[in-house]
């Protein structure tokens, strides 16, 4: 946020120092360079070095704008350290020209290596250049239209002095801010070709009925109204050779980060892949959502979102894919279920299977449990996969169970495992643990999770197992969620177990209520539930504050 509080008495000393490392015909429009780079520096840290060294710091950055050329990117990283008390940071510049996503591209990259930012300066300048690219003048940005926004980027992350590490954190910084130039460019022409695929579809000739023709051709354009960043786009051929079925990318098709095409004529032979019949491929719809193998570089992290659209010919015959790579916007996750087309259409597919009207206790239930749902599980579910899901949460009727609810990526690539918990067993441990479990199970190569805990006495654990290509399905999903159970357990749930199997249920739950929670952790640590349970018997017995039982054994292993 600018502050430009002060701003005069800021400047003024840093200014003075600017003749120690700029010649006297780059003063006047250094000075200009200052005031922006200042005003967007957090007041709480303005003080933290002394007016020489901001000077030095902005010198710098004035003479990498002075090296600009139109369209260059300059990473300039590890040639100062700044102290902040007992510390030193390494400094990383980046000089471009204005774009979207620019500062959490770059974070995304720095994020990578683990490393912690201590400082981040993002002022905007109009530039006037020469033919040439060489500089004329510099512009605040909020002033009029006069020269070219570009943008300057000042990090202070961890102290870094090892050269390779350094390169490769600048390496990784451009790789980044290459995929949002390309993304930029062609993000016009992304949105026309989505646009062109959208008005195409209701007069396709295809497998699918009018009206899901139509409410796809609605998603797209709904798509296109601000709820997904496109990033990529390429055009696939499907090819009917001796070999199989191929896909074939387009020449000259690619946008964006798919812009890149590669070697002419490349080819890609698909397996369990029946392009005849379409509705193999996506039952509901003309199109595939799902989760492309590839990360994103820009904006956020995490896998890109991949929307892939079947194109017909004239016959009716799937011929090609229009692939569109990108992220789905904060808009999208924050809208409800039933105002997303195609989505609606899956909601209201699990009303009708169910017992209930919309409009009943149990209808609303099942609403709330979409509308809460991970809203990537709604995007990507059948609506048999869908309608599965919520029906097992349903059944969980806010018991505390664990629940595994399991769904396979429509081509094999990831497992999407939904892991209700009782919220008073939820930490890091168990978390971890329950990892682990799917992780083995699925045969996985990578894994990432998110959590939710809200008022619901059950914790929400959503795990996406990434396992190998051609991964035989897994299908053993109650022995997964047996260990699962298994695992959650505690010491005192087991200890209810027994107390309820050996005295019945009224009694058990009595003692365990009463007596389950008086055992010190050092108990707990040495002495078997079976063990524990006589102890409780022993403890329930006593008639009085001045009774007395013993109970006399040989200990064994505590697993025993």
């Amino acid at each position: 946020m600018t502050d430009t509080s002060n701003i005069d008495e800021l400047v003024a000393p840093i200014i003075a120092c600017l003749d120690q490392h700029l010649g006297a015909s780059d003063l006047d429009r250094a000075s200009v360079y200052v005031r922006e780079f200042m005003a967007h520096v957090p007041s709480a840290e303005r003080g933290r070095l002394p007016a020489s060294r901001w000077a030095e710091l902005i010198a710098r950055q004035y003479q990498q704008l002075k090296k600009r050329t139109r369209g260059q990117t300059l990473v300039n990283i590890g040639s100062s350290e700044l102290s902040d008390g007992d510390h030193r940071h390494t400094v990383i510049d980046v000089i471009s020209g204005d774009k979207p996503f620019l500062v959490d591209s770059a974070t995304m990259a720095i994020s990578e290596f683990n490393l912690s930012i201590h400082l981040v300066v993002h002022p905007l300048i109009k530039v006037q250049r020469d033919a040439g690219g060489f500089l004329m003048a510099l512009f605040p940005a909020a002033k009029g239209n006069e020269g070219q926004t570009e943008s300057v980027i000042h990090f202070q992350i961890d102290r870094q002095s090892d050269p390779g590490r350094l390169a490769a954190i600048a390496q990784r910084i451009e790789r980044n801010l290459a995929d949002v130039s390309l993304a930029v460019r062609d993000w016009r022409a992304m949105m026309d070709k989505a646009s062109e695929v959208a008005e195409s579809l209701p007069s396709q000739k295809s497998p699918y009925p009018e009206a899901v023709m139509a409410e796809t051709s609605a998603f797209i354009h709904w798509m296109i109204d601000d709820h997904f960043t496109f990033l990529g786009y390429r055009y696939y051929e499907i090819l009917r050779t001796e070999v199989g079925i191929e896909l074939q990318a387009k020449d000259d098709s690619g946008l964006g980060i798919l812009g890149l095409d590669g070697p002419p004529g490349s080819r890609r032979t698909l397996s369990n892949f029946d392009p005849d019949h379409p509705k193999s491929i996506s039952e509901s719809a003309p199109l595939v959502l799902t989760k492309a193998n590839s990360l994103s570089n820009v904006h956020r992290s995490g896998y890109l979102d991949y929307v892939g659209i079947m194109a017909f010919d004239q016959a009716g015959v799937l011929v090609g894919e229009h692939r569109f790579l990108g992220l789905y916007t904060s808009a999208a996750y924050n809208r409800r279920p039933w105002n997303i087309p195609l989505v609606r259409t899956n909601v209201n597919s699990v009303i009708e299977r169910s017992i209930f009207t919309q409009d009943s206790h149990g209808g609303k239930a099942l609403l709330h449990i979409m509308e809460t749902l991970p809203r990537d599980e709604l995007f990507q579910a059948s609506p048999d996969e869908l309608y599965e899901l919520v029906t097992g949460v349903f059944d969980l009727q806010e018991r505390q169970k664990t629940r595994l609810l399991v769904r396979r990526d429509a081509y094999g690539r990831f497992y999407s495992c939904l892991v209700y918990i009782p919220r008073d067993r939820f930490n890091t441990e168990t978390r971890q643990r329950i990892q682990e479990i799917l992780m083995q199970a699925f045969g996985g190569e990578r894994i990432d999770y998110t959590v939710q805990i809200a008022e619901s006495i059950l914790a929400r654990l959503h795990v996406i197992v990434r396992v190998p290509a051609n991964a035989e399905p897994v299908e053993n999903i109650d022995a997964i969620e047996a260990e699962l159970v298994e695992a959650v357990r505690s010491w005192h749930d087991r200890l209810k177990d027994i107390l309820v199997t050996k005295y019945g249920e009224e009694t058990g739950l009595s003692w365990s209520d009463r007596l389950g929670g008086a055992f010190p952790a050092a108990y707990i640590e040495d002495v078997s539930p079976w063990v524990a349970a006589f102890d409780v018997e022993n403890l329930a017995r006593l008639e009085s504050a001045d009774s007395l039982r013993m109970s006399l054994y040989r200990p064994r292993d505590k697993e025993s």
